[in-house]
């Protein structure tokens, strides 16, 4: 199997698992199912700020990742043939 197949196959798995949190940020009635099932009937202020703070931190980094993918298959080929 070819490294950028794998790359792509990792970035695509993510972006998969990041979608629910992406989603919280633009849908608020998603936001409510997420937070109901994390925090229960009743979250507080500082709960609810702290699941805002982490969706949109771990999105954009996640994102982050995944968009600088293409960046380390010419690193691993560079590395790969000096071994």
């Amino acid at each position: 199997m070819k490294i950028k197949t794998i790359f792509t196959t990792v970035a695509v798995i993510t972006f998969l698992q990041l979608l629910p949190l992406l989603l919280s940020l633009i849908n608020p009635d998603f936001k409510a199912m997420l937070m109901l099932d994390i925090f229960g009937d009743s979250p507080s202020a500082d709960a609810l700020k702290f699941f805002d703070n982490f969706a949109m931190v771990l999105g954009t980094l996640i994102l982050g990742l995944i968009i600088s993918k293409p960046l380390y298959p010419s690193a691993l080929m560079i590395y790969s043939n000096q071994n």
